[in-house]
């Protein structure tokens, strides 16, 4: 419940500013795939995605970064 607190709070400290918002969504899509949350990381990666066409590239990478993750962890089960 902290975490998200905390998460909730960055992204409402930036505010207006979309490209701000879109490296917040990205940071957090690269933690969760550190993690190994492959899901939570589509998740941010494509928010970022649609809130600034800047992030779009990198985000985009690091998505298709977690397609492998997925697949990873779909034949360990």
């Amino acid at each position: 419940a902290d975490a998200r607190a905390g998460k909730k709070a960055t992204l409402e400290a930036a505010g207006n500013d979309a490209r701000e918002r879109a490296r917040t969504l990205n940071n957090y899509g690269y933690v969760a795939m550190l993690q190994g949350r492959a899901e939570d990381a589509r998740r941010y990666y494509e928010a970022a995605m649609k809130e600034h066409p800047s992030f779009y590239a990198l985000a985009y990478n690091n998505l298709m970064a977690t397609q492998g993750t997925g697949e990873k962890d779909k034949s360990r089960q």
